[in-house]
């Protein structure tokens, strides 16, 4: 099983075992693993630009730091909630400004990449927090 199925898995266990703490979000934080996985390629393929590269880079490097605003090892599953609204929020501008194929190409997800980034954007502010965070979180990536 390749390790971001494994990851998938893993938190999905730990999401249910939270209860509905995590309830708005669940199926969004689900595409935590998803995310990260699309990131770590699209910032090595050739066909992304260099500004969206850096953008995917830091979106990217903000998934992984163990700092940021909403720590993962205090919030637990929670704590992607910004993580996986950067990312969308990322992905869903590279979508509108790139082929869509390299994406589609390296979307390993179980829904079609082209729906959840396009639904998702709306709720990606939400789940970072509010509007305060959210300005901050988007000034990171630009």
């Amino acid at each position: 099983m390749p390790a971001y199925k494994e990851l998938r898995a893993q938190l999905r266990k730990s999401l249910q075992e939270k209860g509905n703490r995590t309830q708005p979000f669940f199926e969004y934080l689900l595409l935590a693993p998803d995310l990260l996985h699309l990131l770590s390629q699209l910032v090595t393929d050739r066909r992304v630009n260099w500004t969206e590269k850096a953008k995917v880079a830091a979106a990217l490097a903000y998934f992984v730091s163990a700092f940021d605003f909403m720590p993962e090892a205090l919030m637990g599953p929670a704590g992607l909630a910004e993580d996986v609204a950067i990312s969308l929020y990322v992905i869903n501008g590279l979508i509108n400004r790139t082929n869509v194929e390299v994406v589609k190409d390296h979307w390993a997800g179980e829904e079609d990449v082209l729906k959840m980034a396009k639904s998702s954007v709306g709720i990606a502010q939400e789940m970072a927090g509010g509007s305060v965070l959210w300005k901050r979180l988007r000034q990171i990536i630009k």
